[in-house]
């Protein structure tokens, strides 16, 4: 049961770190366009926005236990990392970040690594009456 809180509780987070950088940017747009390496400000907004949303939808899904939750978390931290990970590396300039950069790579791929061990552990709380995994076999046992 941690297992699936802890997923929760992490798309959750994203969720809020994704509406955060959205509304932080359209709250300090003037500083914002004064930055010339930040890229450009509504397609932060717009895409950082959108996965905010798609990770709190997700979230509930999850904590809900549908089965469209479970199949699309792996696939949707996959593409976020690689997203998240990609925007760094395009609009990065600094030294400092040029050089933060492997690192950053490879928490992505450690976080990517955790989230599919943790949907392994999951599975079971998806194994309701109905759901996702309740084989043929479970509901000729239960007639």
């Amino acid at each position: 049961m941690w297992s699936l809180r802890l997923c929760t509780a992490v798309c959750l987070l994203l969720a809020i770190r994704g509406i955060g950088i959205a509304w932080t940017v359209l709250v300090n747009l003037e500083q914002y366009r004064a930055l010339d390496v930040a890229g450009p400000w509504p397609l932060r907004v717009t895409l950082y926005g959108a996965w905010g949303v798609w990770f709190f939808r997700l979230s509930w899904g999850l904590w809900r236990r549908w089965g469209w939750a479970y199949y699309s978390m792996l696939p949707s931290l996959a593409a976020f990392a690689i997203f998240d990970v990609g925007w760094f590396a395009l609009f990065a300039q600094a030294a400092f970040d040029r050089h933060r950069l492997p690192f950053v790579i490879v928490t992505s791929m450690l976080g990517v690594g955790l989230a599919w061990w943790l949907k392994l552990r999951i599975r079971s709380q998806f194994e309701v009456e109905g759901g996702i995994f309740w084989s043929k076999r479970q509901k000729k046992q239960q007639r």
